[in-house]
């Protein structure tokens, strides 16, 4: 992820950050997604020491959909033909920087239960 601004918000740290999907930070796939921190834990407090508009940093979080961002960014969508974009209601909720590098590949989760005589 590459950091275009950070800022104390309510409650934590907002991140704007573009989102790429290789290492080198060369395949946009999301922009301008807002991360956010919640307040004194310790990636709040790390990053809110260390982070710099243009870093090029690599997060562990998940994806969600800000659900009051969403109905408002859609309140006049009442049929298909008034729909709207709602892409700023997607938030990346940060839980730390990543310790190694990210996965390439995986096998698929096998039920050990399902495998027992």
């Amino acid at each position: 992820m590459t950091v275009r601004s950070f800022k104390k918000v309510a409650g934590g740290h907002q991140i704007v950050l573009d989102v790429f999907s290789d290492k080198n930070h060369t395949t946009l796939i999301y922009s301008a997604v807002h991360g956010i921190t919640a307040d004194d834990t310790p990636i709040d407090n790390a990053l809110g020491h260390s982070l710099k508009t243009g870093d090029q940093t690599f997060l562990l979080g998940f994806f969600r959909i800000n659900l009051r961002k969403a109905m408002e960014l859609s309140a006049n969508a009442a049929s298909e033909n008034g729909k709207v974009s709602a892409k700023r209601a997607l938030e990346f909720f940060v839980f730390s920087k990543a310790m190694g590098p990210a996965v390439s590949s995986s096998s698929p989760c096998v039920d050990e239960e399902e495998n027992e005589p």
